[in-house]
């Protein structure tokens, strides 16, 4: 989870639910993420955001103080539903308009997946 002196930090759901802090919703998570990446850290925000509106403020409030990547994770309605431990509404989903890397979770299995991530955040310069 640490490259070198870069830390990682996961925000999913399930931490969010466990702390006040970041009751505030996207807003909260997005200014968390901004400082985290501004103090040189990588943060994974692995959390169902339904609508493009909240994923560009996202996108501009880290994208502020260092790099930003949008993955978008695909899988079948019926696999989506299965992992999930919360559920968004598929007619309330906006697909993204433009992320930064698509990976269907269909296709592969997690180990591929994560490559694929290690692949794109070395790509980009993120790690070496």
């Amino acid at each position: 989870m640490a490259n070198g002196t870069r830390k990682v930090t996961v925000l999913d759901h399930e931490l969010i639910a466990r702390h006040p802090a970041i009751v505030g919703g996207y807003n909260n998570l997005g200014w968390i993420a901004a400082e985290m990446v501004r103090h040189q850290g990588i943060v994974v925000c692995a959390v169902p955001s339904p609508s493009s509106a909240i994923r560009r403020a996202m996108r501009q409030t880290v994208q502020a103080q260092g790099g930003y990547l949008e993955l978008y994770l695909t899988a079948s309605p019926s696999l989506r539903h299965a992992r999930s431990a919360v559920t968004v509404e598929d007619s309330a989903y906006e697909v993204p308009e433009q992320p930064d890397l698509v990976i269907n979770s269909d296709d592969g299995s997690l180990a591929q997946s994560l490559q694929t991530v290690i692949l794109k955040l070395q790509q980009e310069g993120y790690l070496q």
